[in-house]
């Protein structure tokens, strides 16, 4: 039977080796997002120009709107599809590939970034029994890569999971959205606020891309509509331990990040610290996802 890989991008091109080393033979790759025609010696399709629905696909895409992608192939007929996370338990060389990716914290030689006494010092931070766990699974996956760690996804919606109950500290929320993409997150907060009775007074958007931003905007008027009573404000800017400006990736996906040097995708653009950006806003809610610059925004 034929094969596919949904992705054509470094993830798929592990996907691609890692299945290789497996006896998988691929016969062409189907992304949606791509202008490429040919990616690692084979073709590039969409899923409207596939007629084959016996076909395999293995998905490489692990972020985002990956939970989709299975809905989006199903109603397209497809029916023999493997998730990334079945994909990496039938063929665990696709996990060793994705090692060299040098993306987030995967690496080939990982040794260095276990730092045992701050790993223990954050360990004891944390108070409840499924944190923890979580953190021990997570550390151990990272070191062996034995998919008996391996932290499957929930259904719980992000950034509002089930077994945090805002209503307990929060009677009014007041979000801040560092690395607010294009607006998923506000959505998110509206919805989840709305199920559960809680008033939202403001959210305060900060989102970098310029093609971004501009979905972004359109998500807010939408909730404006439906929300007329909270405040939306947006900051065409990032997060910093300070006020300055910096360079950023500029590549309107959710991982557009602040780079300190000049790339050949980067722009210039402004950063702030929250500080003294909202010192007279009070918030109570602080979502960060802005790829790498967490630390000094924490700062």
């Amino acid at each position: 039977m034929k094969a596919a890989i949904y992705g054509a991008g470094e993830y798929g091109k592990a996907f691609f080796k890692g299945l290789k080393k497996g006896d998988m033979n691929i016969d062409c790759f189907i992304d949606q997002y791509t202008s490429k025609k040919i990616f690692m010696d084979l073709p590039v399709y969409k899923i409207e120009d596939i007629e084959d629905k016996e076909l395999n696909i293995y998905i490489s895409v692990s972020l985002n709107n990956n939970l989709a992608i299975p809905d989006i192939l199903n109603k397209n007929g497809f029916k023999n599809i493997h998730s990334f996370t079945n994909s990496l338990e039938k063929y665990p060389n696709i996990l060793s590939e994705l090692m060299k990716t040098n993306i987030l914290w995967m690496r080939e030689q990982n040794s260095e970034y276990f730092d045992y006494q701050c790993i223990d010092s954050v360990y004891n931070l944390l108070s409840d029994k499924n944190s923890k766990q979580i953190y021990k699974d997570t550390l151990e996956f990272r070191k062996t890569l034995d998919m008996r760690y391996y932290i499957f996804p929930d259904s719980d919606l992000q950034y509002f999971p089930n077994d945090t109950n805002l209503k307990l500290n929060i009677n009014s929320l007041s979000l801040v959205d560092c690395g607010a993409y294009i607006g998923d997150t506000v959505k998110s907060a509206m919805y989840y606020a709305s199920k559960n009775n809680i008033k939202v007074k403001s959210i305060f958007s900060f989102e970098a891309d310029q093609t971004n931003i501009n979905k972004l905007n359109k998500e807010i008027i939408k909730q404006q509509e439906l929300f007329p009573h909270t405040d939306f404000i947006v900051y065409l800017a990032g997060i910093w331990s300070h006020n300055t400006i910096l360079y950023f990736s500029n590549d309107g996906n959710s991982a557009s990040s602040i780079c300190e040097k000049d790339t050949q995708n980067s722009i210039k653009i402004p950063v702030f610290n929250l500080d003294s950006t909202l010192q007279w806003a009070n918030p109570n809610y602080i979502k960060m996802d802005i790829e790498g610059a967490e630390q000094e925004a924490i700062k």
